[in-house]
């Protein structure tokens, strides 16, 4: 099989084309025919070495976490899918290995795809995805009717949590350039505001959740929007955020909560639920073959992606 690989810490530069076997699946695990994967900015931020400290890995490593494909063998205690069914789904962070023409993965970390959903968006689904579910379902815990600010609402987290808010009932405002207001309209903010303009300002507010999935600015700006008894919801880790998450804990009923996306298949289906009945769709800006990862992992390290960056296998 064909694959990308990291032979070291380094730039995307660094990716080189290698041909391995095909795995073989043992116990509940599942091999699949992989027919896309997706670029995440912590694909890149692992492989640069910048989390060591957190997620070491180990080398040669195969990257991306996201992936759609078909089942072509299953481990013998395996008995939740079938040969030939397509599936999604994200493997576990500390165990990379998506790009790649086939995997193996524990069948309780894929979920089916619905029928007539294509098959090659699905796999820019699961980790974003399910970052922005478990964001503001399991650390927000939202309700419907709340009113929810999502900053930076057209990236991967962001585009999904525009969505995943509205199906939930609540009302959001969203934060992006001028270029993205139309876009985050469509997704279903019916508030946009453009941080661009020299005026920018939220102002004082009462959001009940404030998911920021870009991470640029401090908490304090952010605090005088968040409801009495609200929660913050980052993706980033800082020194920063934690000694305000301590703070608040003494001082008011407000919260701050840092994700680190757990895959559950549940979490998979809820997505793909969302998926086959059109309340959920994947922006992709991008597209490339498996060969041109490096320009994918390039491209995502420029920032401003809008959706998703994808990537087909076969």
């Amino acid at each position: 099989m064909k694959a990308m690989q990291f032979k070291a810490y380094g730039d995307p530069s660094n990716l080189v084309s290698v041909d391995l076997s095909p795995p073989i699946p043992k116990g509940r695990e599942i091999r699949l025919n992989v027919r896309a994967t997706a670029v995440n900015p912590i694909d890149w931020k692992l492989l640069s070495g910048a989390l060591r400290w957190v997620l070491p890995l180990k080398f040669p490593q195969i990257p991306c976490f996201d992936f759609a494909g078909t089942v072509d063998a299953m481990g013998p205690e395996a008995t939740h899918f079938h040969v030939g069914q397509p599936v999604f789904g994200m493997l576990p962070i500390r165990h990379l290995g998506a790009a790649a023409e086939s995997l193996i993965v524990d069948e309780h970390l894929a979920a089916a795809i619905p029928v007539g959903c294509a098959l090659h968006p699905m796999a820019a689904l699961p980790l974003a995805g399910m970052t922005a579910l478990q964001a503001l379902r399991d650390h927000g815990q939202i309700t419907s009717g709340q009113r929810v600010l999502i900053i930076g609402g057209t990236g991967g987290v962001g585009h999904f949590g525009i969505q995943i808010a509205c199906r939930l009932g609540a009302t959001v405002t969203a934060i992006g350039s001028t270029k993205n207001l139309d876009l985050m309209r469509s997704l279903g903010a019916t508030e946009v505001l453009d941080y661009t303009q020299p005026n920018f300002a939220v102002g004082k507010r009462d959001f009940d959740i404030i998911l920021d999935a870009h991470g640029q600015r401090p908490f304090s700006d952010w605090e005088p929007s968040l409801a009495p008894e609200g929660h913050f919801v980052s993706l980033l880790p800082s020194l920063p955020l934690v000694i305000s998450a301590l703070r608040l804990r003494i001082t008011s009923k407000r919260r701050i909560h840092i994700v680190m996306v757990k895959p559950k298949r549940a979490d998979l289906e809820w997505l793909a639920d969302g998926m086959a009945d059109g309340c959920l769709k994947v922006h992709i800006e991008s597209e490339y073959p498996l060969e041109r990862l490096t320009e994918a992992f390039e491209q995502s390290q420029k920032g401003h992606t809008r959706g998703k960056i994808l990537i087909t296998v076969s």
